[in-house]
């Protein structure tokens, strides 16, 4: 009976090894510099590419104010008959026909549209055939038709209100102000969201160097915990010094888990900005660059003059008063009253067929024109125009103290990140300092552990302290890559120095995938 189990036993392993053997093995983590990986959230994310096209929405719209000034072809068609009794003089003068009847067709066209210093035009030509049951000297037999075709050009020009560039060009110039101000709240949006990606990629490099020290942290405590052993067999060591080991060795596993769900945790983190989920990404992420200690000294004068030529906010302000101002300029035309030149010429022609009533519209014989002036003024001083400036200049009034108020912000910005950069490098030398103390601390505990002259507890105690060290000085080097990030946030030169910056509300790379 033993035997067939042992048997059994066998080749049910032989079974699993066999099973196990034939299974693919896990896909290698992916490495993903910080580049490709900025690169690939930006052209992947989806609420960037939201608001990209929001900026391009807003391109159409300048394109929308500009076709104002897009002539007009119109043309018209209309056919007509009338029948009436006439009244007495009527039928008199009418050859003492009772009932008058007439028919007839008009046709008509023309190019219409507005200039931008607000003239108004009309071209056009325009064809009437009538017939009639009349009969003088001149038409002796009734019904017989004629043409009668006028061409000519209208013209209607404003002389106080809504006239001239400043009136008729607002609508456009104020669009093309909201093009610059979405664009602007791109590169703001595109700045918060390199920062933010870049934050996490470094949360995934700080979990990766935590779980390396937990490993090797592990690896210690396994060695001592043998190297205890042995000499407990020997009789060189109490027994107790191994539950010691043991006991060191379960609290580091403990810690070497919590850091593995850190790491899963940031990878996942890093997937989310790039719009990606957890079960499309088949394989791990590897963040490959680490932290660079550059011995930054910024000028803060010289960072402020930069972040006001360059800084998102600070434009976008820029551009708000550039608009209010066009409003202004507006209301102000709009306080007049309308005034308006209104002249037309034109030709008139005649005839019993087109022809020949255009034939006379070429001889120029019959001329016709007209030039006056047409004038609108509100019987209440014109309350709404006044309201209109007075609200305006308020806006306008408005969109300065806020301008003041970015500067401000940028500035002491500015100075708080720089006072963060100087003391994150300040503190990761100091943590530098005590990891190398605590190494060579070890190193000697070690060697006193190996001669008898120390016991296990002293020297686990001193390797949680250099562990508890490493991971202290990779949190400020991770710090320090932050505080740099908000010096650069705060002066607005994310985009530019990592040659992000938007054209046409579009980035102006293509990013690589991840391979």
């Amino acid at each position: 009976m033993q035997a067939g189990v042992r048997r059994y036993s066998a080749v049910l392993a032989i079974f699993v090894s066999g099973f196990a053997a034939a299974q693919p093995a896990a896909p290698a983590p992916k490495a993903l510099t910080l580049n490709d990986y900025v690169r690939r959230v930006v052209a992947c994310n989806q609420g960037l590419l939201a608001r990209q096209l929001q900026a391009e929405i807003s391109e159409w719209k300048v394109r929308a104010e500009g076709g104002a000034f897009e002539p007009d072809f119109v043309a018209s068609a209309e056919r007509k008959r009338t029948e009436r009794e006439n009244t007495i003089e009527q039928t008199i003068s009418q050859s003492s026909n009772p009932v008058f009847i007439e028919r007839g067709q008009s046709y008509s066209s023309g190019i219409e549209g507005l200039t931008p210093l607000g003239t108004r035009y009309q071209l056009g030509y325009t064809v009437d055939r009538t017939e009639n049951n009349l009969v003088t000297w001149t038409r002796p037999v009734p019904f017989e038709g004629e043409y009668r075709s006028f061409a000519g050009l209208t013209l209607t020009q404003p002389l106080l209100r809504n006239a001239g560039p400043a009136a008729n060009l607002a609508k456009l110039r104020m669009a093309s102000c909201e093009k610059d101000i979405e664009r602007e709240g791109l590169r703001k949006e595109l700045m918060a969201l390199v920062a933010r990606a870049e934050s996490a990629y470094w949360d995934l490099v700080l979990a990766q160097q935590t779980q390396t020290i937990c490993d090797e942290s592990v690896a210690t405590a396994e060695k001592i915990l043998t190297d205890n052993r042995e000499r407990v067999a020997a009789g060189k060591m109490p027994d107790v010094e191994v539950l010691q080991a043991e006991a060191a060795i379960a609290s580091r596993r403990s810690q070497q888990q919590d850091a593995r769900n850190r790491r899963v945790a940031a990878v996942d983190q890093l997937r989310t900005f790039f719009s990606e989920t957890a079960t499309a990404g088949a394989t791990g992420i590897v963040a490959t660059d680490t932290p660079v200690d550059r011995e930054l000294s910024p000028d803060f004068d010289q960072a402020t003059r930069n972040a006001l030529v360059q800084h998102p906010d600070y434009l976008l302000q820029k551009r708000v008063i550039e608009e209010e101002g066009i409003r202004v300029m507006y209301a102000k035309n709009q306080r007049w009253p309308e005034l308006d030149l209104v002249g037309s010429y034109g030709l008139n022609g005649l005839g019993e067929t087109i022809p020949q009533s255009s034939d006379d519209i070429g001889r120029s014989d019959y001329a016709s024109w007209s030039v006056g002036l047409k004038l609108r003024i509100p019987l209440g001083g014109g309350m709404r125009a006044r309201s209109e400036l007075a609200a305006a200049r308020l806006r306008e009034r408005q969109a300065l103290l806020d301008l003041k108020t970015v500067e401000i912000a940028i500035t002491n910005a500015l100075h708080t990140a720089i006072y963060k950069l100087e003391n994150s490098r300040e503190q990761l030398k100091n943590c530098r300092t005590v990891v190398e103390f605590n190494e060579k601390l070890l190193a000697n505990e070690m060697a006193r552990l190996d001669a008898g002259k120390s016991d296990s507890r002293k020297v686990l105690d001193i390797e949680e302290d250099l562990r508890n060290a490493r991971g202290a000085e990779w949190e400020k080097q991770i710090d320090h890559q932050r505080a740099m990030l908000e010096l650069q946030l705060a002066g607005g030169t994310v985009l530019s120095s990592r040659n992000l910056e938007p054209t046409n509300g579009a980035p102006i790379f293509s990013a690589p995938a991840v391979q």
